[in-house]
């Protein structure tokens, strides 16, 4: 049986799904604690800020509509070895995005069943292991999860939006400490982390009916969803609990939906939080796994990381190995550091493709979708990735670092293998 192929709609489902996830269920938390009821600025302004940065990933992928699009477009511009260390980057990002939403969905078990330090991991890992098992069956398999996963989260968000709001608490908007610029840069390194997401869109080229018009179309459409909702959700939970409650809080939706319908309120939100996250670890999982099969076919990583089965499509070992690299992520960082070391390496990953794509432009070659406002909007991008770089905290900019270089290794080791 031929596997399908992903049309635009299919693209837009797991765009979004790879989009709503950790961020907008556990962040609000961490952002009030740093920016107090101020916080919702810092979402918003980032969210209008990130849809420039995803008309870039939009006019890239409209160029090298495949798996390996990423790495492809700084390759051409830059040269194989800055290409290779782009795919590298963004294989790491997927190991610590897994890694925070398999966390966040720990979280939200123990909403309804507690579990200490040494459970959360242990079930982190294990939801891991479930929807990779899930996605080896077949696209198929990982479609049909996804269309169910991203339509319960769009529902469990609407309900929270539009019986939440009548509940407000105008006071809940008046900050109760003194905010300082510092305080909102801080808050930024978080929530610009649950707009990352766009990038795994590209990873289903091979995939895809007709990637040169769908992907960029998607990636434009997830991206101008996302901020509506996350703005719409932001306002009502910071008009529902006071900062003092919403920073103690490791389920914040759930326990504002409480305020509204208790106790109901925070079963539906948080069944449908733990749905959420189960989409959007396996919007992850099904887009990144294909990435290190793109780069084995190209000689950088072993061959049998290429390897795609016959008979699903699907490229096993690439999910196995981002299984196996994930759940080690988990079991050795906490939430706070996973999220940390994924937007150090995400920032340093757009910081080179915003760069690229001016210098890509003069090399003559056909762009089906160019973003407006170039170079502005490049730069505009830019100055974001290099502000939220600039705030995160030093030990965790250090690790990812440490990372990005291992690669180097990767890619040298690579080409004495290929020279033998």
């Amino acid at each position: 049986m031929a596997k399908k192929k992903l049309d635009f709609v299919d693209l837009v489902f797991f765009g979004i799904g790879a989009i709503v996830g950790t961020g907008i269920f556990v962040i609000p938390s961490l952002a009030a604690s740093l920016a107090d009821a101020a916080s919702f600025w810092v979402w918003l302004e980032l969210g209008m800020l990130t849809i420039f940065m995803a008309l870039c990933f939009a006019e890239f992928s409209s160029v090298y509509p495949n798996a390996g699009g990423l790495h492809q477009f700084v390759k051409e511009t830059f040269g194989s070895f800055i290409g290779f260390m782009s795919g590298w980057i963004a294989w790491l990002i997927s190991w610590f995005t897994i890694a925070s939403l398999a966390v966040a969905f720990s979280y939200y078990i123990s909403y309804f069943i507690p579990l200490g330090a040494v459970a959360i991991p242990l079930v982190a890992i294990g939801i891991l292991v479930l929807t990779t098992v899930i996605n080896l069956r077949g696209m198929h398999w990982g479609l049909t999860t996804q269309y169910i996963l991203t339509s319960v989260s769009i529902l469990v968000l609407w309900f929270f939006v539009t019986w939440g709001v009548y509940w407000i608490d105008v006071s809940n908007y008046v900050p109760t400490t003194q905010i300082t610029m510092t305080s909102m840069f801080a808050a930024a390194v978080f929530v610009i982390e649950p707009f990352i997401g766009w990038e795994t869109i590209t990873f289903f080229a091979s995939d895809a009916k007709n990637p040169t018009r769908d992907i960029p179309r998607a990636i434009i459409y997830s991206s101008v969803f996302v901020t509506i909702l996350y703005s719409a959700v932001i306002f009502v939970t910071l008009g529902l609990l006071s900062s003092g409650q919403l920073s103690a809080s490791l389920s914040p939706l759930a326990d504002a939906a409480n305020v509204f319908f208790n106790p109901w309120g925070g079963w539906i939100v948080g069944i449908g939080a733990i749905a959420i996250l189960l989409g959007c670890i396996n919007s992850w999982i099904v887009s990144t796994g294909r990435l290190p099969a793109s780069l084995a076919h190209e000689g950088y990583f072993p061959k049998f990381l290429g390897k795609i089965d016959e008979k699903t499509g699907v490229p096993t070992r690439g999910l196995l190995s981002q299984l196996l690299f994930a759940s080690i992520a988990v079991y050795f960082a906490g939430f706070e550091a996973l999220i940390y070391v994924l937007v150090s390496l995400a920032m340093i990953l757009y910081i080179i493709l915003f760069t690229a794509i001016p210098f890509h432009r003069r090399l003559g070659k056909d762009i089906p979708f160019k973003l407006p406002l170039n170079p502005l909007v490049p730069a505009i991008s830019i100055i974001v990735s290099v502000f939220v770089l600039l705030n995160v905290e030093r030990i965790y900019l250090m690790i990812a670092i440490g990372l990005i270089l291992s690669g180097t290794f990767v890619y040298f080791a690579s080409l004495k293998l290929i020279k033998r």
